[in-house]
């Protein structure tokens, strides 16, 4: 059987009711952006349903060490995204970013020890502009200097987007 159909069973044993998952941690898993862009590409989709998902989203998925239930409900109900220590660059918080904007049920992003730049960072920030949802955003341990572009991004999460949620974001080097 394909990935995906594996998948689907696995799905369909757990049941929708109960794939509704609030914390998914993928903390030093080596998950890197093609493991990434699986993820957050099944995680994105509303409406899924186990049949959803392609074998191209299912291999990545297995191939990076990260696992999605798939449920039949209308959103992921996800609060806490954490994808520390793994291998996760500029590419990977692109995807990253467009899963905020697809999914507003994203609470916490804990994105610490990566290999993300102020590119990436300002990427990911520029895209809380449209989700309102998201208190916690921890890039600690990353290669961030705090470059120009991540500062104006910084600004404009809470000037040009309005997002008066975001209480925490983390950009300690250790």
């Amino acid at each position: 059987k394909s990935g995906a159909s594996l998948l689907a069973q696995a799905a369909h044993r757990i049941g929708p009711a109960r794939c509704a998952m609030r914390r998914l941690a993928l903390d030093g898993c080596g998950i890197d952006s093609t493991g990434a862009r699986a993820l957050t590409r099944v995680l994105a989709r509303r409406a899924a349903r186990a049949a959803d998902v392609d074998d191209d989203d299912a291999v990545a998925l297995a191939a990076s060490g990260a696992v999605a239930a798939v449920g039949q409900q209308s959103t992921y109900s996800i609060a806490a995204l954490e994808l520390a220590d793994n291998l996760l660059d500029d590419a990977a918080i692109k995807d990253v970013a467009s899963l905020c904007e697809k999914n507003e049920n994203v609470e916490a992003l804990l994105l610490a020890g990566n290999a993300v730049t102020d590119a990436g960072a300002a990427t990911l920030l520029r895209s809380l502009a449209t989700n309102k949802r998201v208190r916690v955003v921890d890039l600690s341990r990353n290669s961030i200097e705090m470059k120009p572009e991540l500062r104006t991004a910084m600004a404009d999460v809470y000037l040009a987007g309005g997002n008066t949620t975001l209480r925490t974001m983390s950009f300690a080097r250790d």
